[in-house]
């Protein structure tokens, strides 16, 4: 039924939209109800969310946790609010950032240096001594050389 007011309301579209909007397909598992229970259509067992969760059987739970750890499925929250895989994701997410500032500043030193040693490659002749300035023993060599 859904379908077919879905195909309806696309044939209608005009041709331009129509090419790129297809109906790839309607779920209607949940047909029985709510008290459907832990199997799907063909007698599998539901691994996504089951709205009657708390109403199940302990038993009936368990066979779902089985079946979820079976197929490698990830879910449900971790008390906080938030699904545990996001919140591995959003701290791999931090460490990367972290490692990324941190290169970033190791970039900009390595620029800093290599166009401080340029500088002084091209002006080694000009460049005044630190020694000299500060009053250190060549200063003072200076000096005695200046009154003599």
């Amino acid at each position: 039924m859904a379908a077919n007011h879905l195909s309806a309301a696309v044939s209608e579209l005009p041709e331009y939209l129509v090419k790129n909007r297809n109906i790839s397909g309607v779920d209607v598992s949940n047909a029985g109800g709510e008290n459907s229970g832990i199997y799907a259509a063909d007698g599998s067992i539901k691994t996504g969310y089951i709205s009657n969760w708390r109403s199940l059987s302990k038993d009936e739970r368990s066979k779902v946790i089985e079946e979820r750890k079976r197929r490698g499925v990830q879910g449900g929250r971790n008390g906080k609010g938030t699904s545990q895989g996001d919140a591995v994701t959003a701290n791999t997410v931090k460490q990367l950032r972290e490692q990324n500032k941190k290169y970033k500043r190791k970039i900009k030193a390595l620029k800093r240096s290599s166009s401080n040693d340029n500088d002084k490659d091209d002006d080694s002749a000009d460049e005044i001594d630190a020694g000299d300035q500060f009053g250190g023993k060549a200063s003072k060599k200076n000096a005695k050389k200046k009154k003599d």
